[in-house]
């Protein structure tokens, strides 16, 4: 991380958005790894590995269970609560697959594909250059990257150990900030942002709601925020039978390990019996009598396959939303010039809203950081 972080941050327990930075060591300028320390509070976070860990007591507890060197050289008193909410269980979800499926490199195509998904997820997205954005619930910061490429400067957040991922990935460009944090307590300063971003994270939440109801507090007046989640209501077959419901009803309990070595055998099929003979199609004049949706998932590499299994199956809870459930949720926060449209063949649903002039009291916002 670097200092301007410190004016974006806050305690996710109290709010308090004094916190004091210990610098326990740097590398090339950027802070690798430091304590923080809440001025209202007193509770203390650890920066590990370039990031600021920002979890609230019911989670910060298993960060020694990732992190068992930085505990050894720094002790560091922590909130132990257990917690074995359906939160917990998504951290820990999370925490193994990302680590274990993606690299920090970005791939050429995968880049390219991320990009034409953001902007199929989130059309309505506004000029990025010179504005301050976040990623909530970024994973190994693909979207982060791609909004940060656009011009903007953002904090991509997110409570799994993909963060590590994420900051790898996003290191060299010091418009971009990674924190470990949970979306229902942001660490953040809230009535900072002009764009808070979540795509394909609210339905994993036990309570989508909630998660975006806290959400809404970090955007000043005129910001704008824009998510996307999955619906099967009204969605196209293709994308209703890649849900693989049935089976994430009989697995969704099984451990990420589990889970995993369920998948690769599942995905391997699919990568096989589908979408090779899919590629094979692609290049005859039968091209055309083949589902869009079909030729681009065989158009992706067999590690994104196995992704998506893996997240169909083992993700703790998926939640399928309807138009009238986001729409609801823009109104009673009190939002306008609300829209909820069907994305890219029926895939899910994309929805945006404004905070209105005087809905907020407006702290002034941070220097934007203009460092190419």
């Amino acid at each position: 991380m670097n200092t301007r972080l410190l004016q974006l941050l806050a305690c996710p327990e109290c709010a308090g958005d004094g916190l004091a930075l210990d610098v326990l060591r740097q590398q090339a300028g950027d802070i690798v790894e430091g304590v923080l320390a809440c001025e209202a509070c007193s509770r203390r976070f650890p920066v590990i590995g370039g990031v600021p860990r920002l979890l609230p007591d019911a989670l910060i507890g298993v960060l020694p269970q990732y992190h068992p060197a930085f505990f050894a050289r720094y002790p560091l008193a922590l909130p132990t609560q257990p917690q074995r909410d359906a939160v917990a269980r998504t951290l820990q979800f999370y925490s193994f697959a990302r680590p274990k499926l993606f690299s920090s490199a970005l791939e050429p195509g995968l880049l390219a594909y991320w990009r034409r998904s953001l902007w199929t997820r989130i059309p309505t997205l506004p000029s990025l250059t010179g504005r301050l954005g976040l990623d909530a619930g970024c994973g190994e910061g693909r979207y982060t990257y791609c909004l940060a490429d656009e011009g903007a400067e953002v904090v991509g957040l997110d409570v799994s150990e993909a963060v590590n991922q994420a900051y790898r990935r996003n290191r060299t460009n010091p418009r971009v900030h990674i924190v470990q944090g949970s979306l229902y307590q942001p660490p953040l300063r809230r009535g900072i942002f002009d764009v808070v971003m979540s795509t394909g994270v609210l339905h994993h939440l036990p309570n989508p709601q909630g998660g975006f109801d806290a959400l809404v507090p970090l955007l000043h007046a005129g910001g704008a925020l824009h998510v996307w989640v999955y619906g099967l209501r009204r969605m196209s077959l293709v994308y209703r039978i890649s849900h693989l419901t049935l089976l994430h009803r009989l697995l969704g309990r099984l451990s990420s390990r589990a889970s995993y070595l369920v998948s690769v055998p599942l995905a391997l099929a699919l990568h096989l019996l589908i979408f090779q003979p899919v590629r094979v199609l692609d290049h005859t004049a039968a091209r055309a009598r083949v589902h869009p949706q079909l030729r681009e998932l065989a158009a992706l590499p067999f590690k994104m396959h196995l992704v998506e299994v893996h997240d169909r199956i083992g993700v703790p809870i998926t939640h399928f939303l309807t138009e009238q459930e986001l729409q609801g949720w823009y109104e009673r926060a009190g939002l306008a010039e609300i829209g909820v449209v069907q994305t890219g063949g029926g895939r899910g649903w994309s929805a945006w809203g404004v905070v209105p002039a005087g809905a907020h009291a407006e702290p002034c916002a941070p220097h934007i950081l203009n460092t190419p």
